[in-house]
């Protein structure tokens, strides 16, 4: 686990114990980034002005029995960032809650008083994995996207030359051999040569 690591921690709750909990835990000293926000909305728009400087590592988000759909904040963080930690922070009456919101994707959560020790342990855990996750998905797209980059100058020689395998080999810059391992791993033949060419 990366221990120097510096976090931006978005922190949503009303809760002011659980603010002062936070902020012994990641407030000054630890070069954490400890932002406290009324509600979802105010966190969201700070993100919308400040890009992705305001972005968060992991959010805690306080869930409250209002009545005014608890839920609803955990929907509009997932809706923004679909990838990074959220932690449900909760008490008994909220329970049931907090619960729905792990079938619905959350992270983990905590029942307060926050058991800081359990929350200095799971909280880097979890962002670090996120970042592993998301660097797995970039690397796939990148992967995804040269393959097709590949297939389409594939199609385009074979196209330039009049299927002539030489010449669109010699155009490409590889050999006769790469170019058939090619054209058989795109699924390329002759006999729909003009549903090919991109």
């Amino acid at each position: 686990m990366a221990e120097d690591r510096r976090y931006h921690i978005a922190v949503i709750d009303s809760d002011p114990m659980t603010l002062r909990f936070i902020d012994r835990l990641w407030g000054s000293g630890t070069g954490h980034r400890f932002r406290a926000y009324e509600d979802a909305g105010a966190m969201l728009e700070q993100y919308e002005r400040e890009g992705e400087a305001a972005r968060p590592d992991a959010v805690l988000l306080g869930l409250e029995d209002d009545g005014i759909a608890p839920l609803s904040a955990f929907a509009r963080i997932r809706s923004v960032f679909p990838d990074i930690p959220v932690i449900i922070l909760t008490d008994s009456s909220t329970q049931e809650l907090a619960e729905e919101a792990l079938r619905r994707g959350a992270s983990d959560y905590f029942h307060r008083p926050i058991d800081l020790r359990r929350l200095r342990y799971v909280l880097p855990r979890l962002v670090e994995e996120a970042n592993a996750r998301r660097g797995a998905r970039a690397h796939e797209t990148v992967s995804m996207s040269m393959d097709a980059a590949k297939e389409r100058a594939v199609r385009r020689a074979l196209a330039h030359t009049d299927w002539n395998i030489r010449d669109a080999s010699r155009l490409l810059g590889i050999g006769r051999t790469t170019m058939y391992k090619l054209m058989e791993r795109y699924a390329i033949d002759r006999s729909h040569a003009s549903d090919q060419v991109m």
